[in-house]
């Protein structure tokens, strides 16, 4: 699924009930049902706008003034701070994520503040292949703050997180460092064993 590595991730934020484990886990009231219906509506939408690969029509579902924190710590305010953020890690020859395939999970029904207000969370495995090639399985939570404005749902902000001493990112760069390590304690190892002998002799022979 190319060029839509992050961006994918809105489309589970708020996922209110779609048939995944857990979703339906909570029976809902007759009072809720109606507003997990419209819930269930805009995920159709988003899904949809998704699978055209539209960035706009996908952005129609998100709050104005939403704020994303991303895995690495960044946070995107807005939809052009979105935009920006999907461009530099998906777009471009600089790009850094070449393609991303998500799975989601919900741990239950919205939580529901009213009838204007919701909160969603649950996990995320997302398959990411980067531009250098190294590919990996990066396991996720992720929550979502939803609003009702006008009379339509939307995303109004979503935290994704990895466990900061568990993942296959630090794995891989720990691997990386001890390559790095290996290959510079080898050859100066050799030249350090070089510079003793050769000092070693030197002090033979002048003692002789």
């Amino acid at each position: 699924m190319r060029r839509w590595s992050l961006v994918v991730i809105l489309i589970w934020a708020f996922h209110p009930g779609s048939g995944l484990k857990g979703q339906e886990s909570k029976k809902e009231s007759k009072q809720d049902e109606a507003v997990h219906n419209e819930l269930r509506a805009l995920r159709a939408d988003v899904l949809d706008a998704f699978n055209r690969k539209d960035l706009d029509a996908l952005l129609k579902y998100v709050h104005p003034n939403v704020v994303v924190t991303w895995q690495n710590a960044e946070v995107s305010r807005g939809h052009a701070g979105i935009r920006d953020y999907y461009n530099k890690m998906m777009v471009g020859p600089n790009r850094v994520v070449d393609t991303v395939r998500a799975a989601a999970e919900v741990d239950e029904l919205t939580i529901l503040y009213g009838d204007r207000n919701g909160l969603a969370f649950g996990s995320l495995d997302e398959d990411f292949t980067l531009t250098n090639g190294t590919a990996f399985r990066l396991p996720n939570r992720w929550t979502a703050h939803l609003v009702k404005e006008n009379g339509r749902w939307l995303i109004s902000g979503f935290h994704i997180s990895s466990n900061l001493f568990d993942n296959p990112v630090m794995g891989i760069a720990v691997k990386r460092t001890a390559y790095w390590v290996v290959g510079f304690a080898v050859p100066a190892g050799v030249v350090l064993a070089f510079i003793i002998l050769w000092g070693a002799r030197r002090f033979r022979r002048r003692r002789a």
